[in-house]
């Protein structure tokens, strides 16, 4: 795994599934199961083995960041490898 990211900002998918209930797919570029959440302003799940980053959570009207870090896992989950 690469060690790119910052660990203090990366919630990996055991917390991820024991904090909101769903499990971030694996990677859908490299199949890779070591993906996290991204717990910055703009949350994303990304896979620390290639680097792909998965869609941001719509800001929408809402300015509740837990709620934008589901969304953000739940769009993860439902992208189509190319």
């Amino acid at each position: 795994m690469s060690r790119w990211f910052d660990t203090r900002r990366v919630m990996m998918a055991d917390e991820v599934e024991a904090r909101f209930k769903v499990r971030p797919k694996p990677c859908p570029f490299c199949a890779s199961r070591g993906v996290g959440l991204y717990m910055g302003p703009l949350p994303h799940v990304s896979c620390l083995a290639c680097g792909a980053d998965g869609p941001l959570a719509d800001e929408g009207t809402r300015d509740d960041n837990e709620y934008r870090q589901y969304q953000a896992i739940l769009k993860w989950n439902q992208r189509i490898a190319p």
